[in-house]
């Protein structure tokens, strides 16, 4: 164990930490500052209950409501299954969760994302994470889809 040259007060470990230089002392501190930021950011956020979404195929898809127009509601085949479908389309979709590993995938060149709902059918919880933007004011941050409750 080598001996440290100087000693400064750590606020993270609440005690005195040893450093050799203050470069080290510095980057410490850096790596710190950046965990509260992150802290304080996610403090900001509210998350709030949006609603309920129905499951009966076991798949749910995310898509802008101005596409729902050009999407194709026919039936699911498994004629695609050595040439995965991942058309705009309920065949597409179906395609994507059932025979893929990732449980799912993108429709129609980037119209929508169709992935397996959790256990199957039912009803799953939505969740929005609200936060003040500078300049832009209250946005949606992220949404959460409870799959499985844990």
């Amino acid at each position: 164990m080598k001996k440290q040259d100087k000693f400064f007060i750590h606020p993270n470990l609440g005690k005195i930490h040893g450093y050799d230089n203050l470069e080290s002392f510095e980057l410490d501190m850096k790596k710190w500052n950046i965990k509260q930021n992150e802290k304080i950011k996610n403090e900001e956020m509210k998350k709030i209950h949006l609603g309920r979404v129905a499951v009966d195929s076991g798949q749910l898809m995310i898509t802008d409501p101005c596409y729902i127009k050009d999407f194709k509601d026919n039936e699911f085949t498994s004629e695609y299954k050595d040439k995965l479908d991942t058309s705009y389309s309920y065949n597409g979709s179906c395609s994507l969760t059932c025979y893929t590993k990732e449980m799912g995938g993108e429709l129609g060149n980037g119209l929508g994302i169709s992935f397996a709902s959790g256990l199957g059918d039912g009803s799953y919880s939505v969740f929005a994470y609200i936060k003040d933007l500078e300049g832009w004011g209250r946005r949606v941050h992220k949404i959460e889809i409870v799959l499985i409750d844990e």
